[in-house]
């Protein structure tokens, strides 16, 4: 029985060290916005001049290419506040403005495989619209084994790594770890038990001691899972934590907030593999790069109720790697690992304690930036739920002070939810349908009505973002707008 509560013990001490180390740096794929600085050559490539380009309305996907048939909404419905105010782009993505528009309207975009984005206070001056693919339900599966392990029997050292979805900074800013722990599992047997472990987790063999029993963990091979095929970067971290150690706070009812100190991220390494099949193989090694520098971090003061996770992040080959990860106390400093080279940065996390796991429904908030030595970095305050009058319309709390902060802008996002299961496990879904992109913070907004279509049916999810930096310039629009900021304070409302 001990033995059995053991491995149960370890397995998920295992399980929730990677939903943490990457709960802090997912968002779902953020959907499209409006720019003027986007992609100027796509003018060039169609032979048009300054003047033309004041007079037309161009709506790209996010690499730039045109969107055909792309419908527009300038208002908040149909031939309101003027009379031809619903048009549809040409197969250049391009349309005329109309005459009517001369006041500052709500913009709204919607394209067949887009999700459908809404920009406020827009006025015509010829804006490049981006939106950004909605979500597919293909399945591309890529497998192998984790390779290069040092693994010594004995030294009371667990070894493990993690393959996941190199990270960008938007994604770094998001609040959902449902594409980087996935959904699908598979199962191991140790001490005549059988376990799920995550796929994406590689478990060399290896064998340690407690008391009088040997335990024996091993999966070596990894299964990660991608929704479009093409190039795809993927990082592989390697970590260690002390076996007797933990389990002995385990067994004491500490929880993993508790012992998330003992980790310790060693190195990895960086891979690309282009999926073009359903099923794919590519072994991975975990030994290639190395963490092995520190610089200091130093906490600002938090309520009792709330906990502060730091994530290093150095870049390699113009990617960011989290190379630590450390739940601060209160007003302590404490040394981080970091890897050579550039300049690192350093995600910090503030949430309740009550909401340690919480995938895009809790309230935190989060600031991303150069991680100078002994930096103490100041947080956007946390904001209340979004009060949802009904799909259509939200009312926000805005924050009265930001601590030296400005007000960069918010994103907030309407999701419909649906739980599906995938082998043993029960996996929330949360499907993009509308996104609302501003300059400012508002306390409030309600969605234009579109033609000839209802509100989504069964439960739904609105999440707020209010964003921030510390400089004080203009924002752009665009589905980049995260690589810009800062900072972010977010909050959440599921509703029927």
């Amino acid at each position: 029985m001990k033995t059995r509560k053991l491995v149960l013990s370890v397995v998920m001490l295992v399980l929730v060290a990677t939903g943490i180390l990457t709960s802090c740096s997912k968002v779902e794929r953020r959907a499209g916005v409006q720019t003027q600085a986007i992609d100027s050559g796509i003018f060039a490539r169609l032979g048009l001049s300054q003047a033309a380009r004041a007079d037309m309305i161009t709506v790209t996907d996010l690499i730039g290419q045109p969107i055909a048939q792309a419908q527009v909404l300038i208002g908040h419905q149909k031939d309101e506040p003027f009379v031809s105010n619903f048009f549809t782009t040409d197969n250049l993505g391009q349309a005329k403005i109309p005459a009517g528009w001369s006041t500052p309207q709500v913009v709204t975009i919607s394209a067949k495989g887009f999700v459908r984005a809404s920009y406020f206070g827009q006025t015509p001056q010829g804006q490049t619209f981006q939106l950004r693919p909605a979500q597919t339900k293909s399945h591309y599966e890529l497998k192998g084994n984790g390779t290069g392990f040092h693994v010594v029997n004995g030294d009371n050292k667990i070894d493990f790594a993690l393959m996941v979805p190199i990270l960008k900074k938007p994604d770094l800013f998001a609040f959902d770890i449902g594409m980087f722990i996935s959904p699908e599992s598979d199962t191991i047997s140790t001490a005549g038990q059988s376990i799920d472990v995550p796929s994406n987790i590689s478990l060399p063999k290896q064998t340690e001691n407690y008391g009088f029993f040997p335990v024996t963990l091993e999966k070596p091979i990894y299964r990660m899972f991608f929704q479009t095929t093409g190039k795809h970067k993927v990082f592989t971290a390697r970590g260690q934590f002390p076996f007797k150690e933990v389990v002995g706070q385990l067994q004491n009812k500490k929880t993993f907030l508790d012992v998330i100190n003992s980790f310790t991220l060693q190195g990895g390494s960086i891979r690309e593999v282009d999926i073009t099949s359903a099923n794919q193989n590519m072994d991975l090694p975990v030994d290639e790069l190395a963490f092995n520098q520190t610089r200091t971090l130093q906490a600002p003061k938090f309520a009792n109720d709330e906990l502060l996770l730091a994530i290093p992040l150095s870049a390699y080959q113009g990617e960011l790697l989290p190379t630590d990860l450390k739940n601060i106390p209160s007003n302590a400093s404490m040394d981080l690992s970091i890897a050579a080279g550039e300049a690192p940065q350093v995600l910090v996390v503030l949430k309740k304690k009550s909401e340690p796991g919480a995938a895009g429904i809790g309230k935190l908030t989060a600031a991303m930036m150069p991680f100078s030595n002994h930096l103490q970095p100041a947080l956007l305050p946390m904001i209340e739920s979004p009060q949802v009058i009904d799909a259509s319309e939200v009312k926000i709390q805005v924050p009265a002070g930001t601590s030296g902060i400005f007000a960069a802008g918010s994103v907030s996002v309407l999701s419909t939810i649906e739980n599906k299961k995938f082998g043993s496990m029960n996996v929330e879904i949360a499907t993009r349908v509308w996104e609302v992109y501003s300059k400012e913070w508002m306390p409030g907004f309600q969605l234009p009505v579109w033609p000839g279509e209802s509100a989504p049916v069964g439960k739904k999810r609105w999440e707020i973002s209010l964003l921030g930096r510390l400089s004080n310039k203009a924002v752009d629009l665009s589905p980049r707008i995260l690589e810009t900021m800062t900072h972010a304070t977010h909050s959440a409302t599921d509703f029927e």
